[in-house]
């Protein structure tokens, strides 16, 4: 940083010149791809969204370009580091002047995103205009300012990249272990012939009954999470339970790409709407293996309809082993520990991601902001 302060020192100690993006840079739409040339892998296809919508096996843009969203998530700012297919609906953005770093504009831009996407507009879909990219305020500090910049933001952005690599491998060696230490065929475990089988019923009692549904122009706000089939949907001012639940999705989003069920770990006071079921046992072990083992239960053959549905009647044919209680609370105890490391947001890999990355925009904002130096 005191390299940083001595440039700024020598270079811009009156402050920084500001430009238009459109003074500085040339500014293009991509072109449309038919959805018939997109393919399941090669080169990715950037159009309004925050991630690729596609790809495809020829490329329109060299690598290391800024692109900004014209449409969907318009606004959204990406740096895309491989060759790709430049869509109809994101705006290509190009340094044409000498002094100024592609990598450096590109942090610009980001540090400004929630000021971008607030310039679309439309009424039923929402878009950003060519003009109003165009007439973006940016500052030129000197070439070595930027370079020492973009040096100290791409030390945080390896950083964080880092860590979520590491989450990503944790991720698999906690699905590994879970799938292992639930596996309960014959001769897997050493209780393997201690096993009972019973239906999920039998386990947990179902408390869907209790349920309560609440039309969104009918809540009052407040502290209490309003659970739906995928989470949390809202907070409102009353609760229905107390205590410690499983919710499992009913209806809606109620599968996930590995055909496991939709779960939620719920505790404290809470409202639960009817597009999840509602499963109990006063002893948390016990609860808390059910909940690890509905993880790896392959459900795609109970979901009926469109939307898609799991009714309580397929819920209640799902079996779960039953091991001692002994051997329950060893493999929750185990599986507790890698829970905590990949997904608590107060411990653990995501803490220190979560840390990481408000480090990261803190430091971006403040280097990224300077005074406009006086014409």
């Amino acid at each position: 940083m005191s390299t940083l302060k001595e440039l700024l020192n020598k270079h811009c100690p009156n402050g920084t010149e500001y430009k238009t993006l459109e003074d500085v840079c040339s500014i293009y739409t991509g072109k449309q791809l038919n959805r018939k040339n997109m393919i399941k892998e090669g080169y990715p296809v950037i159009n309004g969204g925050v991630s690729a919508s596609g790809y495809t096996d020829k490329y329109n843009e060299e690598e290391n370009t800024i692109t900004i969203a014209q449409g969907g998530n318009a606004g959204f700012v990406n740096f895309i580091n491989t060759k790709f297919w430049a869509g109809a609906h994101c705006y290509v953005i190009k340094p044409i002047i000498e002094n100024i770093n592609n990598k450096f504009l590109f942090y610009v831009l980001k540090n400004i995103e929630k000021y971008i996407m607030s310039l679309k507009t439309g009424t039923t879909i929402l878009g950003l205009q060519k003009i109003k990219v165009l007439t973006l305020k940016i500052p030129i500090p000197p070439i070595e300012v930027q370079k020492e910049i973009v040096r100290i933001l791409d030390t945080f952005t390896k950083y964080q990249d880092l860590l979520n690599r590491e989450l990503e491998l944790r991720k698999k060696q906690y699905e590994y272990y879970r799938d292992k230490l639930l596996t309960f065929a014959e001769g897997t475990q050493p209780c393997g012939d201690k096993v009972e089988w019973k239906n999920i019923d039998e386990i947990v009692n179902i408390l869907d009954n209790l349920r309560k549904p609440v039309s969104k122009d009918k809540r009052t706000k407040g502290n209490y999470p309003y659970y739906g089939a995928n989470g949390i949907q809202d907070y409102v001012d009353n609760y229905i339970f107390d205590g410690t639940f499983i919710l499992m999705g009913e209806d809606g989003s109620v599968i996930n790409k590995d055909n496991s069920p939709v779960l939620n770990w719920a505790s404290g006071k809470i409202w639960v709407n009817n597009h999840a079921h509602v499963l109990f046992n006063e002893n948390i072990d016990i609860l808390r293996f059910v909940f690890y083992y509905l993880q790896t239960v392959d459900v795609s053959s109970i979901v009926r309809g469109t939307p898609p549905k799991i009714n309580q009647q397929n819920l209640r044919s799902i079996k779960i082993p039953v091991p001692p209680l002994e051997e329950q609370e060893r493999i929750v105890n185990i599986l507790d520990k890698f829970d905590a490391l990949c997904n608590d947001i107060t411990k653990g890999l995501p803490a220190e991601i979560e840390m990481r990355k408000k480090q990261y925009e803190y430091y971006r904002d403040k280097l990224l902001t300077f005074k406009e130096k006086n014409k």
